[in-house]
């Protein structure tokens, strides 16, 4: 999933730019821990038009009685195209 979220990066940048992006998916131990891997990546076209997304992975699994923690993998991308009035 992390080299898929690469390659979407990658796409998205090729036509507006680089990202301004927070978050780091390279200390694969932390996939397995509470934390998890996660990394948040935004373009900002205009005042009007963003694209940003994320990717959450973990491998973690708790479960004690009424909470359970269950693993994650999502990739998120979200397009914001605000109409004028």
């Amino acid at each position: 999933m992390i080299k898929k979220y690469y390659k979407l990066v990658d796409e998205i940048s090729k036509k507006y730019g680089d990202s301004k992006y927070e978050g780091n998916l390279e200390k694969l131990e932390l996939l397995n821990s509470e934390e998890g891997l996660s990394r948040r990546d935004n373009w900002q076209i205009s005042d009007k038009f963003k694209v940003f997304s994320y990717i959450n992975l973990s491998e973690y699994y708790e479960n004690n009685g009424l909470e359970i923690t269950i693993p994650t993998h999502k990739i998120r991308f979200y397009v914001i195209n605000e109409k004028e009035k």
